[in-house]
């Protein structure tokens, strides 16, 4: 009996201490991440019809995931976005996810456009105006990476798609986990 006890009181400790561990590591990753940083230039993309700026979304969260076709690993990220898109952010109204195409040389908007369309990825796109002035501005060394803007204009994450949904999720449910 007693050797029952001592048996079960551990792996309840096991339990406890797995879960203390796991919010912790959830935690971390996404305060590593967090920042507050002003946007004090112009969010200019182009869409299927013309420039969009992203000012006009202001008061609503908005989630930018900046990919490049050229990425060996971008179907692998594109799907973990779709996964994003799809939860239950998609009919949030305080929310807006975009996907961003980073094209390089002669590339246009519908380069993206057509590269998702062959792999079966519905979603909202943009693509970058000037690549290299918005990726410099933004602090954009790699791809994929995503960015998190409040509502209040400022930019509140910058790292990966994990962490993001992580983090978009604790900012509009309160939900670390």
């Amino acid at each position: 009996m007693k050797k029952n006890i001592i048996i079960f009181l551990t792996c309840v400790l096991v339990v406890l201490a797995f879960v203390f561990a796991r919010n912790y590591y959830i935690s971390y990753s996404i305060k590593r991440h967090v920042i507050s940083e002003a946007i004090n230039f112009p969010l200019r993309f182009q869409s299927d019809t013309s420039d969009v700026d992203v000012l006009s979304l202001k008061g609503k969260y908005i989630v930018l995931y900046f990919w490049d076709s050229a990425d060996k690993n971008c179907l692998n990220g594109l799907e973990k976005y779709r996964e994003m898109y799809n939860s239950r952010l998609k009919n949030d109204d305080r929310v807006q996810l975009y996907a961003v195409h980073s094209h390089s040389g002669n590339d246009s908007y519908s380069a993206g456009v057509d590269y998702l369309q062959a792999n079966n990825f519905m979603f909202p796109t943009y693509s970058l105006s000037d690549p290299d002035i918005l990726l410099e501005q933004l602090k954009i060394k790699s791809f994929p990476t995503t960015i998190i803007i409040s509502p209040e204009w400022k930019i509140v994450f910058k790292g990966s798609l994990n962490s993001a949904f992580s983090s978009i999720l604790n900012y509009t449910y309160a939900i670390t986990g």
